[in-house]
């Protein structure tokens, strides 16, 4: 195999790939990234037998052939090259590299031991803004249990629905869901459950300079397939049921408010100095006469802390108790710079979404006394 590039395109493909290589002791093969000279392209292709990574590097092609190296290796070697063209060639089981006045050799193995990444067939395509996915993705990824004995919450749930794609997440504790509105209806109705670990990868792939606006999500039987901009992800698909969590989102409230993200997040922080160890609790007092929010903690060894925020209030008065850490989870992805609150009472979950929106929920569940 002989192919020349540049190195900034070598090294943004590897930054994509080489993640999910990882210290593989059973099967040495998988800490490796396979090149692949394909169609006039660089292939590289790396795989963890659950996720398969592909991403393609533009270059001259002038010996076809495949080849595998440490990803970790290649890819730390390449991101210290100069901004210029990269020489690679494979002789004798050795990769050789070349970029200016920099040589070097790196020992890799055969491609032929290299597992095969599985290939979707791309019947029924479902395409989104590349960057709005990620933002939606972003917004329901912190509420995943990402816990391996409950399979069914370890994950981002998928539910496809007529010109809709509905993103929902969640821990026990919480729930987070977003709506994304199609272009167009999906020729079948479908939901799923894609693991925590995919939806990282994901995430950190879709960059924020993208050649392509466009993400395509192509679903099999038991795994799904995410393309854009030269990068393929695929993955298994989880087993099992998604809890029917609609049934647990209440649909009326006593106490309305709408806050500032910013105000709230920050004397939520304050109040959480004065946090009981190992509670995490806050209080959220609604004063209807005011027209306050007090955020309250207190601590018995350390001390108190009291902040409010002047703002209309609506309905009857109220109070509940919070996790701080997951009510700034949820405020830190408020896409709003003003959120509005919606609570029953201290026994029951309260709700959080941005000012004039109804795509966005994030539920937690309170402390109860």
């Amino acid at each position: 195999m002989k192919f020349i590039c540049t190195q900034e395109n070598l090294a943004k493909a590897l930054g994509i790939v080489s993640h999910i290589a990882s210290k593989h002791t059973t099967l040495p093969i998988l800490n490796n990234v396979q090149l692949k000279t394909e169609n006039g392209i660089l292939k590289l292709s790396s795989t963890n037998l659950e996720i398969g990574m592909h991403s393609l590097v533009r270059g001259r092609i002038e010996m076809e052939g495949a080849f595998t190296v440490n990803a970790k290796l290649l890819s730390d070697y390449v991101h210290l090259l100069p901004s210029d063209q990269v020489f690679l060639e494979v002789i004798d089981n050795v990769l050789h590299i070349q970029c200016k006045n920099q040589k070097t050799k790196i020992n890799g193995q055969s491609a032929e031991d290299f597992p095969l990444i599985p290939q979707l067939e791309k019947k029924s395509v479902v395409s989104v803004a590349a960057l709005g996915f990620k933002k939606a993705l972003m917004q329901v990824l912190f509420a995943s249990a990402n816990d391996d004995t409950r399979p069914e919450i370890s994950g981002v749930y998928f539910d496809f629905a007529s010109n809709r794609l509905t993103l929902a997440a969640t821990d026990g504790f919480r729930l987070a869901e977003k709506i994304i509105h199609l272009e167009k209806n999906v020729e079948s109705e479908r939901n799923l459950i894609v693991p925590f670990k995919t939806i990282t990868e994901l995430v950190r792939a879709v960059g924020d300079n993208l050649e392509s606006d466009t993400l395509d999500i192509v679903m099999g039987d038991s795994q799904i397939l995410f393309s854009f901009s030269g990068t393929e992800i695929v993955s298994r698909l989880i087993e099992g049921q998604f809890p029917d969590y609609r049934q647990i989102i209440p649909q009326s409230f006593r106490t309305r408010s709408t806050v500032s993200v910013s105000e709230l997040a920050n004397i939520t922080k304050s109040a959480s100095l004065f946090c009981r160890l190992g509670m995490n609790d806050v209080e959220l007092t609604f004063e209807k006469e005011t027209n306050k929010i007090t955020v309250a903690s207190t601590h018995s060894q350390i001390g108190e802390n009291v902040s409010s925020i002047d703002t209309p209030v609506e309905g009857e008065p109220n109070k509940i108790i919070f996790n701080y850490r997951y009510l700034l989870d949820g405020l830190s992805v408020m896409d709003s710079g003003s959120v509005q609150i919606l609570i029953i009472d201290s026994q029951n979950a309260g709700i959080f979404r941005p000012e004039n929106s109804l795509d966005y929920s994030y539920l937690i569940m309170p402390i109860k006394e």
